[in-house]
């Protein structure tokens, strides 16, 4: 009969051999003869250190998983590299003061990085002044040529029938109008005689009693005011008859075309640019 070197249950053992065994960590092992019981401790230390060892592995191979693709050579290499940078580091300060210095090494290289960005960003943003520039002319043109239609309009509705009235009043309301939140075109603050806020007929009607050869029937040719002509309330402050220092310096400022016009008529000698806009003196009379 053969027996085993251990059971796990003392029922396995053959009859009458029990005396031969020993219970160890829930196995019975042989142990009669001398020496193999210290074996068979051996062999169960053994299978414990085993197990503790598979343990101690899982957990290790658990931690070494927060790596990533890191190796042991890669994680040798980035120490190796660390060591450098300390040596680096520990150079410069003992050459003097590290914040300048690394101060100094990152604004070279933020400046070889954001160099061509910059120009890239001045090269564009020159760009888009330009076009704003463009639009901006564009629509100045456009809302230009609608103010002049709504005038046009407007005055050829109320019975202006002269091309040259009609450029006039164009020229005049150029002026006097903006163009408000809403899109619509409305006299402005500030112009002496017109009140804010006047549409294009009302600002006609108030007009009117400004420029009433606008609405003549048989405008002369070349003629739009002067001496006994009905612009200006049929007075002219250059003429001899009507002549008016306080009038004069009140049509050169809020309308210096018409203010030409009249020297023009009344033979008055057209003032030098610089004091064009308020008579300080009174001018030559054409005989």
């Amino acid at each position: 009969m053969e027996l085993e070197l251990s059971y796990e249950s003392a029922e396995n053992i053959p009859e009458g051999m029990s005396n031969l065994y020993t219970e160890v960590d829930g196995a019975f092992v042989f142990t009669a003869i001398p020496g193999v019981g210290t074996a068979a401790e051996d062999l169960a230390a053994t299978k414990r250190a085993l197990a503790n060892a598979r343990k101690v592995e899982g957990k290790q191979k658990k931690e070494l998983e927060a790596f990533g693709e890191h190796t042991p050579a890669t994680i040798q290499a980035l120490e190796h590299e660390r060591d450098e940078l300390l040596a680096k580091v520990d150079t410069l300060q003992g050459e003097g003061d590290l914040d300048e210095k690394v101060a100094t090494l990152v604004e070279k290289k933020l400046k070889r990085t954001t160099a061509p960005l910059e120009r890239q960003i001045a090269e564009l943003t020159a760009e888009r002044d330009e076009l704003n520039r463009q639009v901006s002319t564009l629509e100045t043109t456009i809302n230009q040529g609608k103010l002049d239609d709504l005038i046009s309009g407007a005055a050829l509705k109320s019975g202006v029938k002269d091309p040259g009235a009609l450029e006039d009043a164009r020229s005049l309301a150029a002026r006097h109008f903006e163009m408000d939140e809403e899109g619509n075109w409305i006299t402005r603050d500030g112009v002496s005689g017109i009140d804010p806020g006047m549409d294009a007929e009302s600002w006609l009607g108030a007009v009117k009693k400004m420029r009433p050869l606008w609405w003549a029937e048989n405008k002369p040719a070349g003629s739009r005011g002067g001496e006994g002509s009905p612009e200006n309330g049929g007075k002219n402050p250059w003429s001899a008859k009507d002549f008016n220092l306080t009038e004069q310096g009140r049509i050169a400022q809020t309308d210096p075309e018409l203010a030409q016009r009249l020297m023009a008529s009344a033979g008055t000698v057209t003032p030098p640019p610089e004091t064009n806009t308020i008579p300080k003196q009174r001018y030559a009379i054409r005989e």
